[in-house]
């Protein structure tokens, strides 16, 4: 038999019978290991409850994985890479979408996304 994912998006908002049911379920999954769990969650808006609980989860054998912000310059070739031009040539835009986005790759491929939606983005090449 194969393995399953589950994803559990955006930890930091469970309440506590939502993290005491992904314990139990890391704690039966602990043997067989027919389940890759991924729970994610925004270390900024961190509870005292999900403290507690990734604290009580230690125990298990697990990987974290901690996704940092792009630098100026992964923000620069993130937008060369996406607009086909060189970075000299981006590195004005960027260094705006650097301080609009903190960095945060998501919020950064949406005003791309919306740039080249309106054709706004069209102009810069």
């Amino acid at each position: 038999t194969g393995r399953i994912t589950l994803l559990f998006d955006d930890v930091q908002w469970a309440d506590a019978a939502s993290l005491s049911l992904l314990s139990s379920l890391l704690q039966s999954n602990e043997g067989a290991k027919r389940v890759y769990f991924t729970s994610c969650y925004r270390d900024n808006e961190v509870s005292d409850s999900l403290l507690a609980w990734l604290q009580s989860i230690s125990g298990f054998s697990l990987e974290q994985i901690k996704l940092e912000s792009l630098t100026p310059n992964g923000v620069n070739q993130f937008v060369s890479e996406t607009l086909h031009l060189f970075p000299r040539l981006t590195r004005p835009l960027s260094l705006v979408l650097h301080k609009k986005t903190g960095g945060n790759p998501l919020f950064l491929g949406q005003i791309l996304s919306a740039l080249g939606g309106s054709g706004r983005a069209s102009s810069l090449k």
